[in-house]
């Protein structure tokens, strides 16, 4: 017997402003080669029906960083604000 498991809907809306064209060159390059199913750095690439979704949660994680007014990177501070 499967148990299902009901979430309710989300509260917030996801607002993600920023364009993919805009997100760093490094990341735009990142995600070439992910889509690509190139091996980067020792580190398999998401499997492909998940790179849309990282995708939208990058282009999320750049819209917070930038309205908190911190650098477009990723790192424990951006973290820190899109949680």
């Amino acid at each position: 017997m499967a148990i299902q498991i009901m979430c309710p809907p989300s509260s917030h809306r996801l607002n993600k402003p920023v364009p993919f064209v805009a997100l760093p060159t490094s990341w735009k390059d990142a995600f070439a080669a992910m889509d690509a199913g190139c091996d980067r750095n020792g580190q398999m690439p998401p499997a492909p029906g998940m790179m849309a979704t990282h995708k939208m949660k990058v282009r999320q994680l750049l819209c917070t960083a930038r309205l908190a007014a911190l650098l477009d990177e990723i790192s424990v501070d951006t973290g820190r604000v899109a949680i």
